[in-house]
């Protein structure tokens, strides 16, 4: 059976002639066919929405049943899959994620790239670690096997040395210690008095040191009132090492000055408190004989 286009295409005059000279109409994809029909769809639901409003709905409803069921046998038998076309690897570069989408495996917004090279940064021309602080302590070691040497003028010069180069350093109270005990070697008392009234008010490590050392000093002068009230500080407060030898100064303070029997006393309590102590020997001879 000829169709009706059929038939007036092949027809003579204008009209069979104007038929036949009609573009080739276009061949839609069947993905544009989907979208059309979408499309189709939901204006039409619009339009039914609208219409339903109106009055007689009950009517309305019944054709729209019907529209509907027409719609789903319609998208049975047109409604097939798209035949999906090949996949072609694309030349062109994958693009990032969107930001609403994140990749798993997607850096963080903070985080840079692993190429990026870092950003320079600014700093000091400071020394490597720990180089200061060596040469600190070998500025003072030297010192120190200088008096082991018995050359105490060398090891004077290497304190100078020492001073000159680290004057607020991190051993100053160290060394300050080994000072006094050169210049006292020297017998030079006000010179290690001068040292040591200089550094306790600034000491925070060894000022109960500083504090016997000098009282001791005081005591070798025949300072004794002095030295009394260096040392009684001391007597439970300081590292135990240094409470003995402060037990022993008060004892030896009050018998210069002829106050014998809190003298004895103070032996006492240090022969109770440091019944080994360096000094017992000392203790027990002047306890007998007094």
């Amino acid at each position: 059976m000829t169709t009706e286009p059929t038939r007036l295409s092949k027809a003579e005059g204008p009209l069979g002639q104007a038929i036949r000279t009609l573009p080739a109409a276009p061949q839609l994809t069947p993905e544009q066919l989907e979208r059309i029909r979408a499309a189709t769809m939901a204006a039409a639901s619009g339009s039914l929405l609208g219409w339903l409003l109106a009055k007689g709905a009950p009517f309305k409803f019944f054709v729209l049943g019907a529209v509907f069921a027409a719609g789903l046998l319609i998208a049975r038998v047109g409604g097939r899959e798209p035949v999906e076309a090949p996949h072609e690897e694309s030349a062109l570069p994958v693009t990032a994620p969107s930001v609403n989408t994140p990749s798993v495996n997607a850096p963080s917004m903070n985080t840079a790239s692993v190429d990026a090279p870092p950003a320079p940064v600014t700093v000091d021309p400071l020394p490597p670690p720990g180089v200061a602080e060596s040469e600190e302590v070998e500025l003072l070691g030297r010192a120190h096997l200088a008096n082991r040497a018995h050359d105490r003028a060398r090891a004077l010069r290497e304190l100078e040395a020492y001073w000159a180069r680290f004057p607020a350093g991190m051993l100053d109270e160290e060394a300050t210690l080994h000072e006094v005990e050169l210049r006292l070697a020297n017998h030079d008392e006000s010179r290690a008095l001068a040292l040591l009234d200089r550094a306790i008010p600034a000491s925070t490590r060894r000022r109960a040191e500083f504090e016997l050392v000098r009282s001791e000093l005081l005591a070798s002068l025949n300072r004794c009132e002095e030295a009394l009230a260096g040392f009684k500080p001391l007597l439970a407060s300081a590292e135990r090492p240094l409470q003995e030898r402060a037990w022993i100064g008060v004892a030896t303070c009050q018998l210069h000055e002829g106050r014998r029997d809190p003298a004895r006393a103070a032996l006492e309590e240090y022969l109770r408190r440091f019944p080994s102590g360096a000094q017992r020997t000392l203790a027990i001879e002047l306890w007998k004989d007094n």
